[in-house]
């Protein structure tokens, strides 16, 4: 959610203008230290784009519009399952006899589809 709340923050500001984690936080009221976690991952998917330095910041780099909440999530926790089993290299001692193992991993990618399907200028969009 702070990511979402960065990104919203600078979608309001001057095209191209850079924000610093520090201002963003202060601004928004929220951790200085998850914040900045957040947009570095962001930066390193590309969302965004880092300057470094003492006038530097962050700026969003990427067309809101196709950039999923898939992609931003990927970028801010990594991938994750919704069930143990289905993250790589987790050896599950049932998964020969499980009777739910194909249900979930249906439901896995059907979660995955529709969180590809909603951009950031959905959830962004005033």
């Amino acid at each position: 959610e702070y990511a979402l709340m960065a990104l919203a923050e600078m979608q309001q500001g001057k095209p191209g203008q850079l924000i610093s984690v520090r201002a963003l936080t202060k601004t928004l009221g929220v951790p200085y230290d998850v914040a900045g976690k957040a947009l570095q991952g962001m930066a390193h998917a590309g969302i965004l784009r880092s300057v470094q330095g003492k006038y530097g910041g962050y700026q969003i780099a990427r067309d809101l519009a196709g950039v999923s909440l898939e992609d931003l999530m990927r970028a801010v926790v990594g991938t994750r399952a919704i069930a143990n089993c289905l993250e790589s290299g987790h050896a599950c001692p049932h998964r020969g006899s499980c009777s739910i193992r194909r249900g979930i991993v249906r439901i896995e990618a059907k979660l995955r589809a529709f969180l590809d399907s909603i951009s950031l200028q959905d959830i962004l969009a005033v």
